[in-house]
């Protein structure tokens, strides 16, 4: 080869290198918009102009609680004490994305019920507590630092940990295994398996196959956002420890699907003391109401259809003052109605474990 030949080469491969690498980082850069722009802050909803059990649903039934404050690193969380007077153990209970604690009360006061401290903290950028949510690792950091907070605290000390997540919530109860906490159960429900994968199958969800290749670079700017983290995964986690785990699954899931879902990689896990639990029900079997009764589900739906009934006789939409009206004539009590035999089922498994 020519001396000419030769430097022809070398600024052919400069020129190429330089442009992978400026593609690289035009693709992180992209890839971190689109990732942020999925993630901001959840506000308190409305209760005016939403069914369901609240806080003021719960207070109304003589259930108390404590408002305590949880360091997650540069901020401080939002936690709430549930059924301070029981002494079985306490369950650090787990929302999902775009959700918070006070959504999944009625399920809370179940536990409370069957005899269990409830701790529920709203992660960061959810509802009470402040920021935004950042992205998906952030359940499973929050819960570390939540479950550090516990270990410090008098109040409870002597008391065994459970845990328990729904969906983003199941993930970081199985993660955050990854961990050294002493922690005695698990329940996870309609959980995530991983955050790499996820974003990686969102990004070809978006873009296609072009995605394949853009899901490279979203993991790239996960793992600059949340280092390790990013990559302590549900099956890790689960692997991690020797204590017992159930895994429970709606059999027609449309938000948590496929290889998402931690129940899609049993597999891979080899923990022996792991329970499978695969929900079917019309309505237990999905992501949303997996947790309520199959009565609480009918009435959802007939609530639903009455709501699209009367915006379609007021042309399509109502007012505000129509919205209150309406929700007004909504029974909380059986929209909210929990599950019995599960919950049931939930506290016997806890039980076993502390026992």
């Amino acid at each position: 080869m020519t001396a000419k030949a030769k430097k022809t080469l070398k600024i052919v491969i400069i020129v190429l290198v330089s442009l992978v690498l400026l593609f690289s980082v035009a693709s992180v850069i992209v890839c971190g918009i689109i990732y942020d722009g999925q993630f901001d802050d959840t506000s308190v909803p409305n209760w005016e102009t939403k069914y369901g059990a609240n806080y003021e649903w719960a207070a109304a039934k003589g259930y108390t609680w404590d408002t305590v404050k949880v360091p997650s690193d540069d901020v401080e969380l939002t936690g709430r004490v549930f059924g301070t007077e029981n002494t079985k153990g306490l369950v650090v209970f787990c929302h999902g994305l775009g959700g918070g604690t006070e959504l999944y009360i009625a399920e809370i006061c179940g536990l409370v019920d069957r005899g269990w401290q409830v701790l529920g903290v709203d992660f960061r950028g959810h509802m009470t507590s402040p920021d935004v949510s950042r992205g998906i690792p952030q359940s499973q950091i929050d819960l570390d630092n939540i479950l550090t907070w516990v270990e410090g605290q008098d109040r409870f000390e002597g008391m065994d940990v459970v845990l328990f997540g729904h969906s983003w919530g199941g993930y970081a109860v199985t993660s955050v295994l990854n961990y050294d906490h002493d922690v005695k159960a698990v329940v996870a429900v309609s959980g995530l398996s991983d955050a790499y994968g996820f974003i990686s199958r969102q990004m070809v969800d978006m873009l296609g196959a072009f995605g394949k290749i853009e899901g490279i670079y979203g993991s790239i700017y996960q793992f600059l956002k949340f280092g390790r983290a990013a990559g302590r995964t549900s099956v890790k986690g689960i692997n991690n420890v020797e204590i017992p785990v159930m895994i429970v699954q709606g059999s027609h899931d449309t938000t948590v699907t496929g290889v998402d879902q931690i129940y899609a990689h049993q597999d891979e896990i080899t923990n022996p003391y792991v329970i499978y639990d695969l929900r079917t029900g019309a309505g237990t079997g999905t992501h949303n109401y997996v947790l309520r009764s199959e009565a609480a589900y009918e009435y959802i739906n007939e609530v639903d259809a009455e709501l699209e009934a009367l915006e379609a006789a007021h042309g399509g939409s109502l007012t505000y003052e129509e919205e209150v009206a309406f929700y007004a004539t909504v029974d909380d009590d059986r929209i909210s109605e929990i599950d019995m035999a599960f919950w049931d089922n939930v506290s016997a498994f806890y039980d076993s474990c502390i026992r």
